[in-house]
């Protein structure tokens, strides 16, 4: 009999170069896994989601300036290129940008209710940055996922029991812990 296979949503992430020189390397490459929202993982070294050795030195990654960004490669074709090192030329594989989860991250909690203040109802949450799914889960009144703070996402809410449904558009502080309630009375 065939062992068994699973199979999960991967791709590949990584920093041209870090912002901080560690050790030898200039940049580093890792995973990311898709568990109702992309989480990271050393790809050659062991070690829970999210919790790596390159956790400190990622959020302290600067934006400003390209080679210090953080990028996803995608199969969609989208306007933002990974930079390789090897060849600063290479255009052909595209990215998204995805530095600022890693440089704000922030638990936040949405809980969905039946009105302002009510109960909470099953339902399926999506949650997209830009367009980009980012997360998405079906919930019994409340799901936690871990964003990137000073963001505004497209938040969309369907009652698993019935017609309601409430898309939002939901902008982030940078506080660590952030509960966010949508009512599907609205």
């Amino acid at each position: 009999m065939p062992a068994e296979r699973s199979a999960f949503p991967g791709r590949i992430v990584g920093v041209p170069r870090w912002t901080e020189k560690v050790g030898n390397a200039g940049n580093h490459t890792w995973t990311e896994i898709w568990d109702r929202q992309w989480h990271f993982t050393g790809s050659a070294e062991p070690s829970p989601l999210n919790r790596t050795w390159f956790n400190e030195v990622a959020a302290k990654t600067d934006p400003t300036k390209v080679e210090h960004r953080i990028y996803a490669a995608s199969f969609a074709r989208t306007p933002t290129w990974f930079p390789l090192v090897w060849d600063l030329n290479i255009r052909y594989v595209t990215a998204d940008d995805v530095t600022a989860f890693y440089t704000s991250r922030c638990k936040v909690t949405f809980s969905v209710v039946d009105c302002e203040g009510g109960r909470p109802v099953k339902s399926q949450i999506t949650v997209r940055l830009g367009g980009r799914l980012v997360a998405a889960d079906t919930v019994d009144g409340s799901a936690e996922f871990v964003l990137a703070g000073l963001q505004t996402y497209q938040v969309h809410v369907q009652s698993a029991d019935g017609p309601d449904e409430v898309k939002r558009e939901i902008s982030l502080t940078d506080r660590k812990d952030q509960t966010v309630e949508i009512a599907l009375d609205k």
